[in-house]
């Protein structure tokens, strides 16, 4: 409207209606409104997308808290996705992981791959300990990461529990015994953890770069996010030079595909 304030615009309109013959007052009254309802639609789907993408009101707040739209800095990305996760606790917590487990046994790539590589759990991730067992009694091969330097890993198959051992971080990962493969096999499917996420494929991790680099070395696997819905940003996240876009995410209320 060429600078004017909404207040400029509403007396405009009003000395319009004061000064025009009642007929062209009319029309431009009612063009008025239907400019005034196609605003008011616009506004109603951009919440609409907001309330899409925050499923629980408590957490509708933490939006409004700060420009989190525009907001590029990985560091405070991963802040916002975990303090909406401290909403997701107790029987929240455990409801959404049963819909994330059911989600991923009906999705038709997890049903034909024969060979799925997961990842062991930190408190605050998905639990995988019972979509790894359902995998092995479905008769599928599982790898898990192994952690082999300061910001690399290796992909091990392993056949239970007692394959495996703490690892470098304290997270149980193959035991040192149990070789890894020149190679993985072709077209594996690999559950990938993350912080952030958002609708375009991009991943915000913890910031050390592994999948990122396994990803790199193994462009033929099918690379899939798991995360709970509360950690899908609603706006484009910026992606790094490094940084290895999803084909696939996953959560509780979600399967998108890129």
């Amino acid at each position: 409207m060429g600078g004017f304030s909404l207040g400029e615009f509403l007396l405009i309109a009003v000395l319009c209606l004061v000064f025009l013959d009642p007929k062209d007052a009319g029309r431009l009254w009612g063009k008025f409104q239907r400019l005034k309802r196609q605003l008011l639609d616009v506004t109603d789907s951009v919440k609409g997308q907001l309330q899409e993408s925050v499923k629980d009101p408590e957490m509708g707040a933490i939006l409004e808290t700060r420009d989190w739209w525009s907001e590029t800095d990985p560091a405070v990305l991963r802040r916002w996705a975990k303090e909406r996760l401290a909403f997701l606790d107790g029987d929240k917590f455990a409801q959404a992981s049963e819909q994330i487990k059911a989600r991923a046994l009906e999705w038709s790539v997890w049903q034909d791959a024969s060979d799925i590589a997961l990842y062991v759990a930190t408190p605050r991730e998905f639990p995988t300990d019972s979509l790894i067992g359902l995998a092995l009694v479905q008769g599928k091969r599982i790898w898990l990461p192994r952690v082999t330097g300061p910001t690399s890993m290796e992909m091990v198959r392993v056949a239970g529990p007692g394959d495996l051992v703490p690892g470098r971080f304290g997270i149980m990962e193959p035991r040192p015994d149990l070789a890894a493969p020149a190679s993985v096999p072709k077209g594996l499917l690999v559950i990938a953890p993350g912080l952030v996420f958002d609708h375009h494929g991009h991943r915000i991790g913890k910031g050390k770069g592994f999948y990122d680099r396994w990803f790199a070395a193994n462009p033929d696997a099918v690379r899939a996010g798991l995360c709970f819905d509360v950690q899908v940003h609603p706006a484009r996240l910026e992606p790094g030079p490094h940084d290895m876009p999803m084909h696939h995410l996953l959560t509780e209320y979600r399967l998108e595909s890129f």
